[in-house]
């Protein structure tokens, strides 16, 4: 099956390094910080990597088992949709910038905040719309890495067999050897001219991989 590189930034690895939690799931959307996931399918493996004081890391590793909607699996596993692109029919009621029933767009922008229509009263809504009162919601004990990265999650692709999450050095030597997908060629990563990786080239997609780059990042676990 296929391999897949996303970044993960420091500020969100931060929150996960040292912890010793095993990945269970990566998140897709329409942003750098998440790009879309859409070509990945079940059985496939996606690899989150960084730079860290220029240098490059595989942190994890997770193969697909299930692909949902964001929304759905943090519901389910964690009790709190963490800003995450709500269905059509959802409005979410809301304590901050006088804006009580905020109904929300598929690209998971407050209405208020685009100049569109906002609902000041729950019986203004449209009808068959669910309100979520966020207030009102528990947490279910889950991981941090577990909380998307990034707001505006679209989508959830979760296993059950992850690797910890931590820092996996890849030297600078491997660099040039390592070649992913890039229109319909396989190319090399962008480097600067002391040999380290451009972030620029791993940031805002995912990249798939040659079949020598997966093994070699299978390798560093």
């Amino acid at each position: 099956m296929a391999g897949y590189m996303i970044y993960w930034s420091k500020e969100y690895l931060d929150k996960l390094i040292d912890k010793g939690e095993k990945m269970s799931v990566v998140y897709g959307g329409y942003s750098t910080q998440l790009p879309s996931l859409k070509k990945v399918k079940k059985g496939d493996t996606v690899y989150p990597v960084t730079l860290f004081r220029n240098d490059f890391y595989v942190v994890g590793r997770l193969t697909i088992e299930n692909i949902e909607s964001a929304f759905d699996y943090l519901m389910r596993e964690t009790g709190k949709p963490y800003d995450c692109i709500f269905p059509d029919d959802y409005a979410v009621r809301c304590t901050y910038d006088d804006a009580p029933y905020i109904p929300r767009d598929k690209s998971g922008r407050h209405f208020y905040r685009t100049n569109k229509q906002k609902y000041e009263t729950i019986e203004e809504l449209p009808e068959g719309t669910k309100v979520m009162i966020l207030e009102e919601l528990t947490d279910k004990p889950h991981k941090v890495s577990q909380e998307p990265p990034a707001d505006l999650a679209a989508f959830a692709l979760s296993g059950s067999n992850g690797s910890e999450i931590k820092l996996r050095d890849v030297s600078d030597e491997k660099i040039p050897e390592l070649l992913f997908m890039s229109g319909k060629e396989q190319k090399p990563l962008k480097t600067d001219k002391n040999g380290k990786i451009v972030i620029t080239s791993i940031l805002g997609n995912s990249r798939l991989m040659s079949e020598h780059t997966k093994a070699y990042f299978d390798s560093l676990f």
